[in-house]
């Protein structure tokens, strides 16, 4: 089995999220990767289009955060792996208008955050389709999302509601064993 780990926006393949689900993939056998998604929207989709072309989707889970559950989204639907969803941004071209201008920090240094980001995500953008595909966790306190908009978006899915917990779920590690029910359920 393999796991991907997509992380948010301004966030690192280094967050707490990445290395606790990194201890876990390891801890299991399963393999682990955590590319640094802090790059422009079309860099992106490049990124992930070329990591699902060497993918055995059977034997591959993306585990997407904020941001990162838009971009697994659009790598599950377009290659048929699973996904795990955590808090995850269902119109990110509308929020990210709040932050033209920021700077983030890449990988490759600062990267101005533009107007035309919006329409570039507003382009990955793809329905989630096949039950038993994802596994949506949502966090009741998130200050960054509504979670409201991810259980409409996401209703067929299995879904997990964290009473209160914020949007970085800072309690994660305690539901691994969840999320390894679905990882070992989704082994075909």
């Amino acid at each position: 089995m393999r796991l991907i780990y997509l992380h948010g926006l301004a966030s690192s393949p280094k967050s707490a999220k990445g290395q606790i689900l990194e201890a876990f993939a390891k801890e299991k056998g399963f393999a682990f990767e955590a590319p640094d998604l802090n790059f422009e929207p079309k860099r992106v989709r490049n990124i992930l289009d070329a990591l699902v072309k060497d993918i055995d989707p059977s034997q591959t889970v993306f585990v997407g955060s904020s941001l990162g559950g838009f971009y697994a989204t659009y790598v599950c639907e377009t290659c048929g792996a699973r996904g795990i969803l955590l808090n995850p941004a269902c119109e990110p071209w509308a929020t990210i208008e709040a932050h033209v201008g920021e700077r983030l920090q890449g990988p490759e240094g600062e990267i101005e955050i533009q107007a035309s980001f919006g329409e570039d995500l507003r382009d990955m953008a793809l329905v989630p389709t096949s039950s038993g595909r994802y596994f949506v966790m949502l966090s009741t306190g998130d200050e960054v999302l509504d979670w409201h908009d991810a259980l409409r978006k996401y209703a067929r899915f299995a879904t997990h509601v964290i009473e209160g917990e914020t949007h970085r779920i800072d309690g994660f590690a305690k539901y691994l064993t969840i999320i390894e029910q679905f990882i070992v359920g989704s082994q075909r």
